[in-house]
């Protein structure tokens, strides 16, 4: 290796060799800034930029950031990408130069057309809010945010969520329905919650345009819902249930399949939706896309009776009065204890059961019970006739 050169790629190259200990030579920080220094004034682009990296970090020399501005300067005149950013920076913090957003901006911008990641982000921040002397514009905002995004910039990925979902919001409210759906979905694809959710909305709803599908409803629900958002897990619930239901009869375009209708009863179940739960129980108690089996029918049915369900009230009277002939064992008094409560909440046939219970004597015969039950449902019946005329 010749360690004089006169020229200046093979001065930066000495430099590089001693700043990282390459090339036959011993590590010597002090040695790489001299070789960057000689090759610098020379005009190296690449030495006046890692002239500037370390003045800026005290490598081989004592830190000094008006040095680091000078040299990143030259660097990033001739187009350095590193150096433009480097500079930016220094600008925008005030380090070791006055602090100046529009030459700030300036040079942010110029490494960010030469593809320089950080510097996309930055310009990205500036549009999405204003700043640097930039009149705030999130579309822009997107725009770079997204050049980021593709390199893998983290947050820029989650700041393109962000400003994808405001925009939607801003075209929902403004009644541009196309636009809202593209910037949700846009939004959503990159990961943002409230986009999700609002994605899962309009697909359960048929909101924005949009043809319903609940399957799609459930796939974005689900993804906001994961990431906490509670309103999404609500309305998870509910389009998991929908879902069920158009499985389970084959309701509209959707064909019936008993073992899908499982499938998302149990997944609204799981989520608390007492409807789903009384649905699940019926379908372990006729073997409908599960096997039969009396012991998960009882336990869904007592899971909704427990949330004041009365159709789910009313069947385990009906289990319990061995009127099915399971393997759930007699018990007229639990029967009784049940029908009564479903009774209370208005269950008609309830009410009717508990008439004829009381009138032939189950557990006792109890002729004015019979009576209160009898009127009770008679009169509810008759309520119902008026409000059809």
């Amino acid at each position: 290796m010749n360690e004089n050169p006169t020229a200046a790629e093979e001065q930066y190259e000495l430099g590089r060799s001693y700043y990282h200990g390459k090339g036959g030579v011993p590590q010597d920080t002090g040695k790489a800034v001299f070789w960057f220094t000689k090759a610098a004034e020379q005009g190296h682009l690449g030495a006046q930029y890692n002239l500037g990296v370390s003045y800026a970090n005290g490598l081989g020399v004592s830190k000094n950031m008006g040095e680091a501005v000078r040299w990143y300067a030259k660097a990033a005149e001739q187009g350095h990408t590193a150096a433009q950013y480097n500079l930016g920076l220094c600008y925008d913090n005030g380090w070791g130069v006055s602090q100046n957003e529009k030459e700030a901006i300036h040079w942010f911008i110029k490494a960010a057309e030469q593809g320089d990641s950080d510097a996309q982000y930055n310009v990205g921040v500036c549009y999405g809010n204003g700043l640097n002397g930039l009149s705030k514009n999130i579309e822009e905002a997107v725009r770079w945010f997204a050049k980021a995004a593709e390199q893998g910039h983290p947050q820029a990925k989650q700041n393109l969520g962000v400003c994808c979902c405001n925009l939607g919001v801003y075209y929902m409210n403004a009644q541009e329905n196309q636009k809202a759906f593209d910037w949700f979905t846009k939004a959503a694809e990159q990961g943002n919650a409230m986009a999700q959710y609002n994605l899962g909305l309009c697909y359960s709803d048929g909101s924005l345009g949009v043809k319903k599908d609940l399957e799609k409803a459930v796939h974005w629900l689900e993804k906001a819902e994961k990431q906490g958002d509670q309103k999404a897990k609500q309305n998870l619930g509910i389009s998991c249930h929908n879902l069920g239901l158009h499985y389970k009869n084959g309701l509209e375009d959707v064909k019936q399949d008993f073992e899908k209708a499982v499938h998302y009863f149990i997944k609204a179940a799981e989520l608390g939706v007492v409807n789903s739960m009384y649905h699940l129980a019926r379908c372990y108690a006729r073997g409908e896309g599960v096997e039969e089996n009396e012991e998960e029918t009882m336990r869904w049915y007592e899971k909704a009776a427990e949330l004041g369900d009365a159709d789910s009230m009313y069947m385990l009277g009906i289990r319990y009065n061995g009127l099915f002939n399971t393997s759930t064992p007699k018990d007229p008094k639990k029967a009784k204890e049940w029908f009564e409560k479903a009774a209370k909440q208005g269950h008609e046939e309830a009410k009717k059961t508990l008439a004829t219970f009381a009138k032939e004597g189950v557990p006792q015969e109890d002729p004015e019970k019979a009576i209160y039950w009898y009127a009770k449902f008679y009169k509810s019946r008759r309520a119902r006739h008026r409000k059809r005329l």
